[in-house]
């Protein structure tokens, strides 16, 4: 009767108790009717998560799940999440290398995301202090923890939200033997977890105080405590939490003389760790129930238990046995991890005074900046005035530079047009004597049909059809020139045509030629031509190429003209010009035999307004417009001169 009274309590508050945090068959049906989205990843999150304190089988095929549905989806948040939790399954089967090497994983993801990384972060350094604490590495797992409050608070500022942390840290201190940072961190964690809902972690602090006042020897608070995490765990159903607390109430009522009570504790303990695996907790409610009968005096139900405990420790041992070589890979781990985060310190130090370094330079950099703005404002307002006569000078410069473009271009058209009038000479020359001779040979064939003589009439109609023929080529010489002339002098329109540039070539350069002559009747000289006629027709301006062969032509001539003033006999003026197709360019080569460049001078001949003849004659500009004419087509102009022999200038112009 006796036990049955003590126990009812615990009875009634179990049956009033026995609840779950949610609906945990709701959330397996939401998750199965969902569609596979990032909202089904957080509810296998949350599921997971809940297994994991009590059937862990299932916790780990629904994360496994989760895992493999975020990577399908890209949802880089849900696999390092899934990744925390995996971690925290592989310490509860025992396997704490494999937990700290997910959780590192973990933790290098979680630097990588751009949402959640202080919330991973936290949740790695909470399992990777874990780990620690459970292999014995106590001050290794305060530091991780304190990591892990530091990430905690950037993701949540309220302390309640991540109160387990606290737990985590009073536990680690515990196992050290500094029992007063134990109790002040695990009352500030069972403090917090009244204002928090994350409910999984209810038991595991009441524990953890119990644990604490055991320690303490202040068996009643301890059992008051183990009693609540009683309570806390059959609400969640939070079996390996109930595997403990029952084990540790019965170690207390078997220090406090109630065997009875001990047994059935021990008992419900044992059931659970049986039935779930929880290895660590079978011997130690075993010891407890050999304990308790040998109190009662049963020495055969005491051997039974001392037998079952004996066996699991042996079994643990040779489990051990075969994890030392994965607790030398997880130390091993640890100590790299470590130097990693002490290179990361450096790091952070060396460029902490870096940037302070730079501050104070900045700092007395931006004292002279100061001073020089200073001494700027003083130059600038005196600089005002000469800018405004300098934007003065520069209008009238621009519109000089206009008038000297504009005579440019009136020369080449003066020069071309003198060429024209000489050329078209000739055939109108033609024309009008053809004429002529056609009138008297019309009379003439009136005379012969008078007499009747129609063998001469129709000899006399031959001539004049002939006659004519060549009128009527000679007309269409003459429109042909005409037709050039006013290409040539009409506004440029900058569209690109298909053109003949050999006849281009050709034409320009008898029209420069006469143009020379008619302005210096005893200027003469040898032109040569070798035009490659299998070209063809190419894309270009034809106005604008025109004018870059008439100045080159032009300059040609000058040259020898005054070569040839200077040595009157033994010398023959000779200007070449050559067309020839290499690969998919076409190359004209402007050739003359006068004096040739100065070397001197040689890198700024294609400069605006530099000219190498006298004051007056001419502007400078013939070399530079015809420079940028050729860098507007995608050529290239070039060359070649040696002084006293001549020039050779060489275009490059793109096939289109």
């Amino acid at each position: 009767m006796k036990r049955i009274s003590i126990l009812l309590p615990f009875v009634f508050l179990m049956i009033q108790a026995r609840s779950q945090p949610f609906n945990v068959d709701s959330l397996r049906k939401k998750i199965d009717a969902s569609s596979a989205d990032t909202n089904q990843v957080l509810m296998l999150g949350t599921l997971s998560t809940y297994y994991n304190h009590n059937h862990l089988d299932s916790g780990i095929y629904y994360v496994h799940r989760m895992i493999r549905l975020s990577q399908n989806l890209t949802y880089p948040y849900g696999e390092a999440w899934g990744l925390s939790i995996l971690s925290t399954s592989a310490d509860r089967t025992g396997d704490m290398a494999k937990s700290l090497k997910i959780a590192l994983s973990c933790l290098h993801y979680a630097e990588k995301l751009k949402y959640g990384k202080d919330e991973i972060c936290a949740r790695a350094y909470t399992q990777i202090g874990t780990v620690n604490f459970l292999t014995g590495h106590n001050r290794d797992a305060v530091s991780y923890l304190r990591k892990a409050l530091a990430y905690a608070e950037k993701w949540n500022s309220d302390e309640a939200f991540y109160y387990q942390i606290f737990a985590h840290m009073g536990y680690a201190f515990r196992k050290e033997g500094m029992l007063d940072s134990a109790a002040f961190y695990t009352k500030k964690a069972y403090t917090l977890s009244f204002h928090s809902n994350d409910v999984l972690f209810y038991p595991y602090v009441r524990n953890c105080l119990g644990d604490v006042y055991e320690d303490l020897g202040n068996l009643p608070l301890a059992k008051q405590f183990y009693s609540d995490a009683i309570i806390q765990g059959i609400k969640i159903n939070h079996l390996f939490q109930l595997s403990y607390s029952y084990s540790q109430m019965s170690d207390i009522f078997n220090k406090t003389g109630m065997p009875d009570s001990s047994i059935y504790f021990s008992k419900k303990s044992l059931d659970l760790s049986q039935k779930f695996l929880y290895g660590p907790f079978i011997p130690q409610a075993a010891e407890h129930l050999s304990t308790a009968f040998e109190k009662l005096h049963e020495p055969d139900s005491a051997l039974k238990y001392l037998k079952i405990m004996m066996n699991v420790k042996e079994k643990v041992m040779n489990e051990t046995k075969q994890q030392q070589f994965q607790l030398l890979d997880f130390e091993e781990q640890q100590r790299q991890e470590k130097a990693l985060l002490a290179e990361q310190q450096y790091r952070v130090q060396v460029r902490t005074a870096l940037l302070i370094g730079g501050l104070l330079v900045l700092g007395v950099l931006m004292s002279l900046l100061y001073h020089n703005n200073r001494v700027k404002q003083k130059s600038n307002r005196q600089l005002l005035g000469k800018t405004r006569e300098l934007e003065t000078a520069m209008y009238h410069l621009n519109e000089t530079q206009s008038q000297l473009i504009q005579s440019e271009k009136m020369a080449s058209l003066g020069e071309l047009t003198a060429g024209i009038a000489h050329e078209i000479q000739n055939p109108l020359n033609f024309v009008n004597n053809f004429s002529e001779v056609n009138t008297e040979l019309i009379d003439e064939a009136e005379a012969e049909i008078e007499k009747g003589n129609m063998d001469e009439t129709r000899s006399i109609l031959k001539d004049i059809r002939a006659n004519e023929q060549k009128i009527n080529h000679h007309g269409k010489r003459a429109d042909a020139i005409v037709k050039g002339m006013l290409q040539h002098s009409r506004s440029n329109t900058g569209k690109k045509e298909a053109t003949d540039i050999n006849a281009l070539a050709d034409e320009y350069l008898r029209l420069s030629y006469h143009g020379l002559r008619a302005k210096d009747k005893e200027f003469n000289a040898t032109l040569n031509t070798d035009f490659d006629w299998g070209i063809g027709k190419i894309s270009i301006i034809p106005q604008d190429m025109g004018r870059v062969l008439l100045n080159l032509y032009y300059n040609a001539f000058y040259a020898v003209a005054e070569k040839k003033k200077q040595h009157p006999e033994g010398y023959e003026p000779a200007v070449s010009v050559s067309t020839k197709k290499k690969n998919n360019k076409v190359e004209i080569r402007v050739s003359d035999n006068g004096n040739g460049i100065p070397q001197k001078v040689m890198n700024k001949i294609f400069q605006p307004f530099f000219t190498t003849k006298p004051t007056g004659q001419g502007t400078g500009l013939g070399l530079s417009l015809s420079y940028d004419i050729i860098k507007a087509h995608g050529g290239e102009i070039t060359v070649d001169t040696k002084e006293g022999e001549g020039t050779t200038i060489k275009i490059q112009l793109p096939v289109v």
